[in-house]
Formats: C-alpha cells, sequence, structure tokens
C-alpha cells in the first residue's frame, strides 16, 4: 500500500511539473511575439515624471505610422531597430522644447518585466523585447505598453488584436485574469 502512495504521489508531482512546463513555454510563446515600448524617467520627483510623459506623448504620436501595417513580431523588431535615430532624434527635440537637459537614449533591447495587466490582457513575467527610452538616469517610475501586436499606438488606424498574433494556448494565457 505505501509503495501505491508513493508511486501516485510521484505521479502527480510528474504531472504538476508537465503542466508548468507547458505553461512556461506557452508564456515563452508570448515572450516571443510581442514588442513592448517602455520610458524610463530619471527619477520618480514629480518634473522627473511629467518629462517622461511628454517624452512618451511625442514618440507615440510620431512613431503611429512606424508601426502601421506590420504583420510580424520579426518585422516590428526590424522596424524599431531601423528608425532609432528618429525616435532618438524625436525624444531630444521634446526634452529641449521642455527645455529640459538631461540626455536621452533610445534603443531596441531585451528587458525583463513583472506581469503586468493591459485592460483585458495580461503579460506574463519574464524577459521580452522593447523599444526603450531611457531619460537621465533612468531610475525612475516607467511606462509601457506594447507596439507589437499595437495597443497603445492612438495614430495606427489598423490595430492587431493580440490573439490575432499568437497561438491559441498563448492567447488564452495572456486573456485568463490571473
Amino acid at each position: 500500500m505505501k509503495k501505491i502512495h508513493i508511486a501516485m504521489s510521484m505521479a502527480l508531482v510528474l504531472s504538476i511539473l508537465l503542466s508548468l512546463t507547458c505553461f512556461d513555454a506557452s508564456c515563452d510563446s508570448v515572450r516571443g511575439s510581442v514588442l513592448r515600448l517602455h520610458i524610463l524617467a530619471n527619477s520618480d520627483s514629480k518634473y522627473d515624471q511629467e518629462i517622461k510623459l511628454k517624452v512618451r506623448d511625442r514618440l507615440l504620436n510620431e512613431s503611429g505610422e512606424l508601426f502601421e501595417k506590420i504583420y510580424s513580431y520579426d518585422e516590428a523588431v526590424e522596424r524599431a531597430e531601423r528608425n532609432l535615430p528618429l525616435l532618438q532624434m524625436a525624444a531630444e527635440d521634446e526634452l529641449r522644447l521642455l527645455g529640459c537637459d538631461l540626455p536621452v537614449k533610445v534603443e531596441v533591447a531585451k528587458s525583463d518585466f513583472s506581469t503586468r495587466e493591459y485592460e483585458e490582457v495580461t503579460l506574463p513575467a519574464g524577459e521580452y523585447t522593447a523599444l526603450r527610452v531611457l531619460i537621465g538616469d533612468a531610475k525612475g517610475k516607467n511606462w509601457w505598453c506594447v507596439c507589437y501586436p499595437n495597443m497603445c499606438i492612438p495614430a495606427v488606424s489598423q490595430t492587431k488584436e493580440i490573439g490575432s498574433t499568437l497561438d491559441k494556448q498563448s492567447t488564452k494565457i495572456v486573456t485568463t485574469p490571473k
């Protein structure tokens, strides 16, 4: 009888591990299909947070066409990388217009994110590719959204639902609460 309990316990543990492995693989699929926009403020001061939002607004207004009619994650990343100089100039220009002399760096890089809710979508924690905007020391609260599939750029007329870019299991992960 004891051997049966041990065997059943081991089977249960194995079952849970296999389930978690499948879930993690689906989460990896989500992470590898999403391009995020991540803007980090110089600090948490009210002034630096306001600056961050002004730079955000400028970049969202100027980048609408950049992320229009994109049909794949790879295309979104390539377009972001190709347009880094344009985005860099827009961020620098906005800071100058605000009378701010902080440096700004715009890059495409891997970045760790915690689990985040975005309206009815929850993105699992992990490493994502992001279009990052680092203002000054970039030690303040951040702002983020999803560039691909487009969930944050108001200037884009053709938005793409996140479910149309993910497989069935990955879509279930991001659209199931918690």
